[in-house]
């Protein structure tokens, strides 16, 4: 198992760091957000160490994603939120502050106030068209399906 030493992540998963988990398995933790959010703010990590998406392996991710259901409701059901977020941040320049990966899961409540939106730019036909074939380019090219 990848891990570093260096990583606070890490270090709960290695149970080196105290942290309020909720979830622990050969896969995955999940562990309250010391400097939440919102009240049941949840961060999912996988155990093996990876600094973003693009770093996990297809599988790992799969065993990762296949958590996010359940403890999704777990979220809603225990805080009482009647939606939440779910985030990951991958990268320094994405507001990525761990450089573990990890999804949060942000309960939301009836006229909770909190402003998650990002100003979001324009775009025309013309570039929305060849970004999306830079990137079916980019699939073909590794052989995807």
């Amino acid at each position: 198992m990848r891990s570093d030493d260096s990583c606070i992540f890490c270090k709960i998963v290695q149970s080196k760091v105290p942290a309020s988990i909720v979830l622990q398995n050969k896969a995955t933790v999940a562990f309250l957000d010391i400097n939440p959010i919102a009240t049941g703010h949840l961060l999912v990590i996988p155990v093996e160490h990876c600094s973003t998406i693009t770093d996990i392996a297809p599988e790992a991710m799969a065993r990762l994603a296949g958590e996010l259901p359940r403890l999704s409701q777990v979220v809603l059901e225990a805080s009482g939120a009647v939606a939440l977020n779910l985030i990951c941040n991958s990268g320094k320049e994405a507001g990525q502050e761990v450089p573990h990966l990890h999804f949060h899961l942000i309960p939301r409540y009836t006229d909770d106030q909190r402003i998650l939106r990002t100003n979001r730019m324009g775009s025309d036909d013309e570039s929305r068209e060849r970004m999306c074939q830079k990137m079916v380019d980019v699939l073909v090219r590794e052989g995807s399906d």
